[in-house]
Formats: structure tokens, C-alpha cells, sequence
């Protein structure tokens, strides 16, 4: 069903019609799904900021189900951190920690015995990729397509820690860029799921919402760079 919907938004948009037609026509879904949410708002004229609107709903709703919706990309960009590209782009590698109960578990164990015996600075590109994702992260299935992302690293580096020096842990580095795509880098997506109240009403829009929630973010960006 949603696959679906989603196939009809994308050929109305691929038409040539009247634009004003194709805001109307969000204008009215979301208005529908914001009352089916809290009645007591009023729909009446949602106005040009439709978009920024919907990307509100959604970290509303995220909210709702104790977890926060963002997309980390812009806060990224404006980092202090980001390194600028000559092509006017920008790029951010980001250390991400995970325990070793957390690791060992993802890896399985056989794995992480060989990973956990590396040398340090040393890094390790073994494992299953979708299986690391479940258990470290959000698995596509766990979310509706239009936010679904497949990671595309197991690479994990054994680092000196402790002022022994014979301590280690273990980081994986990521890199951001404004070539990411659009639906990396969101927390929170998996508040959107098919048991989610009225999903397949908001879905097709979804994809429509971060994408300009990103085109708008990177404007912004390469007019400051």
C-alpha cells in the first residue's frame, strides 16, 4: 500500500501539471493527518510552509513515542569541525563508540575474538553489514521506505586507551558530506513504522520532506562557504 501511494506521488509530480494543484493536494492529506492527531488545530490554511510543517509533525510524533526526530546533517554542516572541499562541498568524519557487550554481540563472537587482537590504530572491515545495522543501529525493515537507509561500513578500529596504555576500545569512524544521502544521519526514524496511526496517509510525503529539508540546509551552507 504504501509502495503504492508512494509510486502515485512521484508520477504527480513527473507530470506536467499546475503546482498549485499538487500543494492543495498535500495541503488537504496533511491537514487531514494533523487532525486525526490533535482535532483542536486548525487546518484551515496551512500556507506556504507546508513542508516545514510536515518536518515538524514528524519530530511531534517522534516525541510522542519517547524518542526525538533530527536529521544530524545541518548541525553537521555548520560544525566548526567540517572541512570545506574546493568544489564549495563539505565533509565531517565522526567517531562513534560503541561497548564491547555491544560489539561482540554484533560481530558475533568468533569475529570479535580476531577484531579484539588487532594492533592498535589498526582497522577491521569483517563482518555482515545488515547484521551489524540491527543490532547497532536501525534496520530498514524497521522503518517505512521512505526513510529506510543501508549502511555502508563494518569498518571498526581498535584504539589505545588508559593510561597503561594496555586498555583498548573501539571506534568506528563515519564520514558525512553534503553527498550523503538524504536519509542518513536521521534519529528517530524508527517512529515511523507501519503500526505508526495513520503512516500510510503521511508517507508518501516523507521522502518529499527531507528532501527539501536537505536542498534547503545545503543552500544555505554553500551560500555562507
Amino acid at each position: 500500500m504504501v509502495k503504492d501511494l508512494t509510486r502515485q506521488f512521484n508520477d504527480l509530480f513527473t507530470r506536467t501539471i499546475n503546482p498549485n494543484v499538487i500543494e492543495r493536494k498535500m495541503r488537504d492529506d496533511l491537514g487531514s493527518y494533523i487532525k486525526s492527531r490533535d482535532p483542536s488545530i486548525n487546518t484551515a490554511d496551512i500556507g506556504d510552509n507546508i513542508l516545514s510543517l510536515s518536518y515538524t509533525l514528524m519530530e511531534e510524533e517522534a516525541n510522542k513515542q519517547g524518542t526525538s526526530f533530527i536529521d544530524l546533517k545541518p548541525y553537521f554542516a555548520r560544525s566548526s569541525k567540517a572541512k570545506h572541499t574546493k568544489d564549495g562541498g563539505w565533509y565531517m568524519v565522526i567517531p562513534i563508540q560503541k561497548g564491547t557487550t555491544q560489539l561482540r554481540s554484533a560481530y558475533g563472537r568468533s569475529l570479535w575474538d580476531t577484531i579484539s587482537h588487532t594492533n592498535y590504530g589498526e582497522t577491521s572491515s569483517k563482518g555482515d553489514v545488515d547484521r551489524l545495522q540491527e543490532k547497532l543501529g536501525v534496520s530498514p525493515s524497521a522503518t517505512i521506505p521512505e526513510l529506510a537507509y543501508k549502511w555502508k561500513s563494518n569498518n571498526v578500529t581498535r584504539v589505545q586507551w588508559g593510561s597503561s596504555g594496555k586498555r583498548g576500545r573501539y571506534v568506528q569512524f563515519r564520514t558525512v558530506s553534503n553527498k550523503s544521502d538524504p536519509n542518513s544521519w536521521i534519529v528517530g526514524r524508527q517512529a515511523f513504522n507501519n503500526d505508526t496511526p495513520n503512516i500510510e496517509q503521511l508517507a508518501p510525503y516523507i521522502s518529499t520532506i527531507m528532501k527539501n529539508h536537505v536542498d534547503s540546509y545545503l543552500s544555505q551552507t554553500s551560500s555562507i562557504l
